[in-house]
């Protein structure tokens, strides 16, 4: 595998030291070949050999050196450069130090007096067009200029997503002066941060779980090898993560009320049991802001009709999710159902009894307020006409005639056609095949209108 390093060059004192890695509490240097004492001033060179003893790099790799253009032409001068920069006045230059170890790409940018945001947009270009699909990178900032160890955080994380390179490290030679060693810092770890909040934020505004799911499975696996106590934790909430997203982008409203409960397990001791590790402090935090986004759908007797209230309040508040997410088919798909379900709830019909077609009482309750609402249609033109004797119980039941009212509210769309939210509903459900042509931002709009109606029906509290 090819592997490019992308070094940044800024002016400075440039001090031969050892550099090295701390492994298991003691200092292990890197060797140099050809430098006495493994010494070298730059950090660059040790990254290089660090790669190729580890077997990270197996061919002459390609140095991609980004820098103002007049730093770059300083790094080729020998003798006594500017500043003081050279260790004893004369020697080889830094340009020829790094050819020793590497082919070096100049990437020059612009001179400039003062950093300014067109700048980090420059050095992001010139980065961003010497990279190619699937390029394994690894960073080293130790001598970089100004904003560049903050630019190369973020390249990285862009970069995956649209290069889908792979990171091979971001390393820092923690310089300290008078000390005859330099431990080199790997601080790719900390791009991390960048992937658990984007997963977690995609998990918490719209439902998709599976990349924080795989990030818990990883960091688990990760765990595991290197004996820290956590994996079992961490893989159960993989689990839990995963099942919920499941159940609440397929738009099963019951399945997540009940995945819903093994939310609370997301941050316990059980999930963080072993070594204090710092690395999971933030992890540990997104998860609590995650169980704390999904904490209103834990209704554990959710199906239960003694717990209907209890059961309506979960229903809604996914409802609510669904609209803030702009998930508008599970939307829409809920908000047909829990009419339905206040309407079991008010006339005193199985809500839950989905499964035997002469008992399903939600099969009833959608009968009862279609016939409802087409009675009420047709006798518009017979003032003071009763309902049929069947239609009578139900019409005359408490709060009944706002649920039949809710069930037929339409809006209109096109050359004066209406629709109301079960019609909306199927038209979804038909992926288009529907008789009259509604465009998405149709169905979007026409969702909105009719979804507001049913959460302000429940707003603040469903109806008793």
């Amino acid at each position: 595998m090819a592997v490019k390093i992308i070094c940044g060059l800024g002016k400075g004192r440039y001090t031969e030291t050892i550099y090295g890695f701390q492994r298991d509490g003691s200092f292990q240097p890197i060797a140099i070949p050809g430098a006495e004492g493994n010494k070298t001033r730059l950090c660059a060179v040790a990254v290089v050999r660090h790669l190729i003893d580890t077997g990270v790099v197996t061919d002459r790799p390609e140095m991609l050196l980004i820098g103002p253009s007049d730093t770059i032409e300083w790094a080729k001068q020998a003798g006594p450069w500017p500043e003081g920069s050279s260790v004893d006045g004369s020697g080889p230059s830094i340009w020829e130090e790094l050819s020793a170890v590497a082919e070096i790409m100049p990437l020059p940018m612009a001179a400039y007096d003062e950093m300014t945001s067109a700048n980090l947009w420059e050095m992001f270009g010139l980065l961003a067009e010497r990279l190619e699909p699937g390029d394994a990178v690894a960073f080293d900032i130790t001598n970089s200029f100004r904003m560049f160890p903050f630019l190369a955080m973020l390249a990285v994380a862009f970069l995956r997503v649209v290069r889908g390179i792979t990171m091979q490290g971001i390393y820092y030679g923690n310089f300290q002066p008078n000390e005859p060693t330099t431990e080199i810092m790997e601080l790719g770890s900390f791009v991390d941060l960048l992937d658990w909040t984007t997963a977690a934020e995609r998990f918490i505004n719209a439902g998709d779980g599976r990349p924080l799911a795989d990030i818990l499975t990883k960091t688990a696996a990760e765990d595991q090898k290197r004996g820290l106590g956590n994996h079992i934790g961490l893989t159960a909430a993989a689990e839990t993560v995963e099942h919920l997203s499941e159940a609440v982008l397929m738009a099963q409203a019951v399945d997540s009320m009940d995945k819903a409960r093994n939310i609370s397990s997301l941050t316990t001791r059980e999930t963080f049991s072993g070594t204090n590790v710092p690395k999971y402090v933030p992890l540990e935090m997104l998860l609590q802001k995650t169980r704390s986004a999904f904490s209103n759908l834990n209704v554990a007797e959710a199906r239960e009709f003694e717990n209907r209230h209890k059961s309506m309040n979960a229903q809604v508040n996914l409802l609510r999710w669904y609209v803030k997410s702009n998930l508008w088919v599970q939307a829409l798909q809920l908000a047909r159902e829990v009419i339905i379900s206040k309407t079991c709830i008010v006339y005193g019909l199985d809500m839950n009894n989905c499964y035997e077609r002469s008992r399903n009482g939600r099969v009833e309750a959608a009968r009862l307020l279609n016939a409802s609402l087409n009675w009420k249609f047709q006798s518009q033109s017979t003032p003071g006409a009763l309902p049929p004797t069947e239609l009578k119980p139900f019409m005359s039941a408490p709060d009944i005639e706002g649920l039949i009212t809710l069930w037929g509210q339409a809006e209109k769309f096109g050359n004066d056609w209406q629709i109301d939210l079960p019609q909306l509903r199927n038209a979804v459900a038909h992926a288009g095949f529907f008789p009259h042509k509604l465009s998405g931002s149709q169905i979007k709009q026409l969702a909105e209108n009719l979804i507001a109606g049913v959460l302000s029906y429940f707003d603040p509290r469903p109806k008793s």
